[in-house]
């Protein structure tokens, strides 16, 4: 009994882990799609692969299944287990990454809010914490929180890309009605989801 569930938790898919996350470059050795140049950056399940290669095509403004040349170099996402708590699976990480691609904001900061907003599975309908369309989706919570964001940044005159620790605080007094530890909550699962001790 203790063998088979060995082996259960060695074959089942990696979907419940934690990643931080960085950008990188990767270059095309022997050609390939973004479900190749997937499974060459990571060990990854077929669960996963779906979503690591979305966005890769993503980041690059091509299809899932545009094949490129040898030596092509891409934008790839990098992926670091952590044990530190926050929604970091590669679901989460690729609704976080196309709001922030289309809005200009930092994927790492999304997270962050998704984080704190509401990490439990039960409340995912309140996923950013964004009450104009609870129970829409996670995607659309997403898309609103980044717009959300941008909007701010913009109106407080800060870059969404790269916040700053002061940048996050003034940001929760508008995006959490007024908070004052929302920032500094944020502002820690931010470094969390970007690998800063």
């Amino acid at each position: 009994m203790t063998a088979l569930l060995i082996a259960l938790l060695i074959v089942a898919p990696a979907a419940g882990h934690s990643y931080s996350r960085l950008e990188g470059t990767y270059t095309i050795e022997n050609g390939g799609n973004a479900y190749d140049v997937a499974d060459l950056i990571g060990d990854w399940s077929d669960y996963q692969v779906e979503f690591v290669a979305k966005e890769i095509a993503l980041l690059n403004g091509c299809k899932l299944g545009t094949d490129h040349e040898a030596g092509k170099v891409l934008r790839v996402p990098r992926y670091e287990t952590t044990k530190k708590f926050i929604c970091g699976d590669v679901r989460n990480w690729w609704y976080a990454v196309k709001a922030a691609e289309e809005h200009q904001v930092s994927p790492g900061l999304l997270i962050a809010i998704r984080t704190h907003e509401n990490p439990k599975k039960a409340r995912e309908g309140y996923g950013y914490g964004v009450k104009i369309v609870k129970w829409q989706g996670l995607e659309k919570q997403a898309w609103w929180s980044a717009k959300i964001v941008a909007r701010v940044a913009k109106r407080q005159g800060w870059s969404a890309t790269s916040p700053t620790r002061r940048n996050v605080g003034s940001l929760g007094r508008a995006y959490a009605e007024g908070s004052r530890s929302w920032g500094r909550a944020v502002w820690t699962l931010y470094r969390r989801a970007k690998r800063i001790n």
